[in-house]
């Protein structure tokens, strides 16, 4: 060292031994093999500095490829730097090369090696590259603290994972220190390790943004938190401020945050903080038939159905009869126990039903069918009978009874295609008007198709009940959104499917007068 310090100060003096001027002495002992002379080489033709060495990096990067040659861990992490920047060569990811440091224990090397391996999502990767990590932090390279934190959260130790996140928001600064805030908002906003605390949570993000606001991902976050506390306002606020920081991190964003600005329904669902203890709903999402072809994203409806009544509509989830490709059996099941609680409760609760599933008709007396799972399409009888269903719910002592139905009763499939291959034309089936406190809302009229809305994986009726009912916050009555999902629908599925599909709403004499004015909750 002290004989590198001395040619350093003899270049800059420009002095001169027996006629060689210690620029020559430095690059002979090079080519001779001499490790320091190497690297000093690399380093000074790499700045420029001092003036006798004119920055030349392809110049730097023979000196420094040189010196890796050497087994040099040092010269061997520059090189890798010098590769993935392509400084005096090619661009490339030259891993070997930073293996070759990490091996020798190198602690950027070992920071860099750590990170890239625990990015796998294999668990025997995140462990591999986690010890490297926590070498690297053992010698004294603060700036993995955060995310030697964020891989003990992906192995499922949540309690080490805070610890870590802690301990860089302590010694960390800057952008790390800024990550390690973002890992505490997770785990409070999720109950990661601690109780879940969106309050916290905010707090934790809002520090996050405070220590480094050029990071679009954390505004994200922030309006992920404003998403789950059904504050719309502010979650698009937290959109726009995220597009205005990086608009290609917003663009190929496919969070939750993300989702719901752009007219998804599953996400950003609104919180209704009352809960409507005299509402009862059925939920049937019938999708993988034994018999005949599949009804695409039939359960995604119910499942996002069914959390509108929980969160937006304010339903308990004891209220709800819940069912995935149910049997007939399951349907007259969940009927009964809806029936028996309108009993218990006469004239005094509101019942909800929907259904999204296959519809079939009845070849010679067009009389229409819900198919259960394991009903025959060329059999519709396996079925329950659509008189049938609604004589069972207009029985019910009820307030009201809303029923939902995304299906069609014309024989076809949501693809447009035809639900058996025998029958070749669809049919108009033959529809009741309900007796008792029903009001029908139908996805489709005669011998339409209920289409999905592949874009947001939905049946399109559903989805479009939905998105009103998101963007109103379910402050909306039963006329209003059966307007609006009628128009709708007739001309969205013209500009998607070139084929028309109207919604209907058929009502019972009692309710002819008032179903209008019924609001949701």
């Amino acid at each position: 060292m002290r004989y590198i310090l001395l040619m350093i100060c003899c270049t800059l003096l420009n002095v001169c031994v027996c006629g060689q001027s210690y620029k020559d002495i430095v690059i002979s002992n090079a080519q001779a093999g001499d490790l320091e002379s190497q690297k000093y080489l690399a380093k000074v033709y790499l700045n420029g500095n001092p003036p006798s060495y004119a920055k030349n990096i392809e110049e730097s990067f023979k000196w420094l490829s040189l010196a890796a040659t050497q087994g040099d861990p040092e010269s061997q992490y520059a090189l890798y730097k010098y590769y993935k920047e392509g400084l005096g060569c090619e661009k490339e990811e030259r891993m070997d090369l930073l293996i070759k440091s990490a091996e020798q224990h190198y602690p950027m090397a070992l920071a860099d090696a750590g990170n890239i391996i625990s990015s796998s999502e294999k668990e025997s990767d995140i462990k591999k590259g986690q010890q490297l990590l926590i070498e690297a932090y053992n010698a004294g390279i603060d700036n993995v603290i955060p995310i030697i934190g964020a891989n003990y959260m992906k192995l499922g130790d949540y309690s080490l994972g805070n610890i870590y996140f802690n301990k860089g928001i302590e010694k960390c600064n800057g952008s790390m220190k800024a990550l390690s805030y973002r890992g505490m908002s997770w785990s409070y906003r999720d109950g990661l390790g601690i109780s879940k605390d969106l309050r916290k949570a905010h707090e934790m993000i809002d520090k996050a943004i405070s220590a480094y606001s050029s990071e679009a991902s954390f505004f994200e976050d922030k309006g992920i938190l404003f998403l789950m506390e059904g504050n719309m306002e502010m979650a698009r606020k937290m959109w726009n401020k995220t597009i205005e920081v990086s608009e290609a991190y917003a663009m190929q964003s496919t969070s939750e945050l993300a989702r719901a600005m752009n007219k998804s329904i599953d996400y950003g669902i609104p919180i209704f903080n009352e809960t409507m203890n005299n509402t009862y709903a059925v939920v049937i999402a019938n999708e993988n038939y034994k018999r005949v072809p599949i009804v695409p994203y039939a359960i995604n409806d119910g499942k996002i159905f069914n959390k509108y009544l929980l969160k937006t509509l304010g339903v308990p989830e004891d209220n709800i009869e819940y069912l995935e490709d149910a049997s007939l059996n399951d349907i007259k099941y969940a009927l009964s126990n809806i029936s028996q609680r309108c009993d218990a409760f006469k004239n005094q609760i509101s019942v909800i039903v929907y259904y999204a599933g296959h519809g079939v008709p009845d070849d010679k007396s067009a009389e229409a069918f819900l198919l259960p799972i394991d009903g025959f399409g060329t059999d519709p009888s396996s079925g329950l009978n659509l008189e049938d269903f609604y004589s069972t719910l207009s029985t019910m002592p009820a307030k009201s009874i809303v029923v939902l139905l995304d299906a069609c009763f014309s024989g076809a499939k949501r693809d447009g295609g035809m639900l058996m291959a025998t029958r070749g034309i669809t049919i108009k089936p033959k529809i009741h008007v309900p007796d008792g406190k029903l009001i029908v809302l139908s996805a489709t009229s005669n011998d339409e198709t209920a289409f999905p809305i592949e874009e947001q994986k939905h049946g399109l009726f559903t989805y479009t009940l939905l998105r009103k009912i998101q963007e109103t916050g379910g402050d909306i009555t039963w006329g209003e959104l059966a307007e609006h999902v009628t128009e709708t629908v007739k001309n969205r599925s013209i500009d998607l499917n070139g084929k028309l599909q109207t919604p209907t709403v058929s009502v019972s004499q009692s309710m002819k007068d008032i179903w209008k004015n019924i609001k949701l909750r």
